[in-house]
């Protein structure tokens, strides 16, 4: 056995910079080493400054970053304003800024998130807003050259092909960080669709990947799925896809734990007895992938798929309609080990058996089919009291209610207990931890409420639902999601402001 003897001599107890320890150990012996007692650790202002880019790469927070730039002048001059922009939220057609970031690159260096979308416009009003021109792309290509934390990539909300040519490939594919890519419809120019251009489709560090175009007809399928057999380390992919556009089915993704399927087209007419190829290959790309918990699919077969026993044993969360959504909540091997976090499509009044049977403990999302009543509803309180998210199609007073049985004089606005807002907000009030109320028509009834009736309605809701803070519903006049935002000062008022949704911008698809 090895022993250690550390000997401190009195000559070092009594030096003023440090302690003189002799150490022998076995048969070494090592000579003096003398630790200052006076030492100090380096001030957090004195850093190398390639240590500081780490560090402050690692802060994600604007706020957190304005507090350390708070501390000294260094911190300040290094931070403001190269690391505030941690997410631009760009419009395509901006070539000012575009022009600005190609010739500083210095300023998105900082920059974690970019998403870049079309304006937003009444297409019965104002004319086609113009994509990028080829100045544009340019200067978008050297601006990419500066993003070097990027971590996500989005480019959607675009209604033509978006025109991506090589150069532009190649800047994205050299974002070091990047790990989150979200696209639209692409195209390519015509004497880049080559294989040997497939070289260009390759994020190794890629874990989130949503593909939102019609592959088929901008003729770039073939590049796609070399993105996705690229990408190894792949966890999410959501993608929109066709009778002609399942080739996504022939990969092998073994770290894949998301999977989000949305049609490009819903009206299409099923033989009733056929089978269509390309729901066979997702069910067989789906039994290859075990380890998926969270899938929405819309099974263009309907009730024609068999799904065996066992089938995804991982599944926490489900968007997906009728049989599937059944067999997978039934199946015999599995009704007691699933803890459910997300359920869609349920209708209480069928599926209440369902339900009373499996582990709703965890649940922490359900999307119904449609309003069925109070008391179904306080009975799925009872059985999933974890609910933060609740979307309930149509519940809310109905749009032509009105006060007795005759009609309204012009200008009336109704009172609360004229639209019977009550009973909907003690129905809320069942479910303890809801934070997120969808696909509601409440607001509306809400807003047709004078401005002080409104106060005291959203006073009494967010009192009663004291973990609300997000309602969202269907604007008809912007025919878009919107969301209602609530917070609470410190007098204890509540205010509310209106914003675009945070649903997926293909929400809609599917009806999931």
């Amino acid at each position: 056995m090895t022993t250690t003897i550390v000997r401190v001599d009195e000559k070092a107890r009594q030096h003023p910079y440090g302690i003189s320890l002799v150490v022998h150990h076995c048969t070494y012996a090592f000579d003096i080493l003398y630790i200052p007692t006076t030492y100090k650790a380096p001030s957090h202002d004195t850093l190398p400054f390639d240590v500081k880019e780490i560090v402050l790469n690692l802060i994600t927070s604007p706020r957190d970053l304005v507090s350390l730039a708070l501390t000294c002048r260094d911190w300040a001059s290094t931070i403001i304003p190269y690391y505030l922009y941690r997410e631009l939220d760009m419009r395509i057609n901006y070539s000012e800024i575009w022009r600005a970031l190609a010739e500083r690159p210095y300023l998105a260096k900082g920059t974690h998130t970019l998403r870049l979308s079309e304006a937003s416009r009444n297409k019965s009003t104002l004319p086609q807003c113009p994509g990028p021109t080829l100045d544009m792309l340019r200067n978008m290509t050297l601006a990419l050259e500066g993003f070097t934390s990027l971590r996500k990539f989005s480019w959607t909300g675009s209604h033509n092909a978006l025109q991506i040519d090589q150069s532009f490939l190649e800047a994205l594919a050299r974002c070091p960080a990047l790990d989150e890519l979200d696209l639209g419809p692409v195209s390519l120019q015509s004497d880049h669709r080559i294989p040997s251009i497939s070289s260009l489709w390759k994020f190794p560090r890629l874990i989130k990947l949503a593909l939102k175009g019609d592959w088929d007809l901008c003729g770039v399928d073939f590049f796609y799925l070399s993105l996705i057999n690229n990408s190894p380390n792949l966890e999410e992919l959501s993608i929109l896809y066709g009778p002609a556009s399942s080739h996504f089915t022939s990969c092998s993704l073994q770290k894949l734990r998301k999977l989000h399927l949305w049609h490009d087209s819903l009206y299409i007419q099923f033989p009733e007895s056929e089978l269509y190829p390309f729901d066979v290959q997702i069910l067989d790309f789906l039994r290859n992938h075990p380890n998926i918990e969270d899938l929405r699919w819309l099974t263009w077969s309907w009730n024609r798929l068999t799904f065996p026993s066992g089938f995804l044993p991982s599944l926490k969360r489900l968007r997906a309609y009728g049989h599937l959504y059944r067999s997978l909540l039934q199946d015999p091997t599995l009704i007691e080990k699933r803890k459910w976090e997300c359920i869609s499509r349920a209708t209480l009044t069928s599926d209440m058996p369902i339900l009373e049977q499996i582990d709703l403990s965890c649940l922490k999302e359900m999307r119904l089919l449609n309003f069925e009543g109070f008391d179904s509803l306080k009975r799925l309180a009872d059985l999933a009291p974890s609910i933060t998210i609740l979307a309930i199609p149509s519940f809310g007073p109905p749009i032509n209610i009105n006060c007795g049985t005759h009609s309204p004089p012009p200008g009336y606005m109704p009172s609360v207990s004229d639209l019977h807002l009550e009973n909907y907000f003690e129905c809320l009030a069942q479910f303890p931890s809801l934070e997120t109320l969808l696909d509601t028509r409440l607001w509306s009834a809400i807003m047709r409420l004078s401005p002080e009736e409104r106060t005291k309605a959203v006073t009494h809701l967010t009192s009663r639902c004291r973990n609300l803070f997000r309602l969202n519903y269907w604007d008809p006049f912007r025919h878009t999601e919107m969301d209602i935002v609530f917070s609470k000062g410190e007098d204890g008022r509540v205010s509310w402001r209106e914003m675009p949704s945070q649903e997926e911008n293909w929400e809609r698809f599917g009806g999931l």
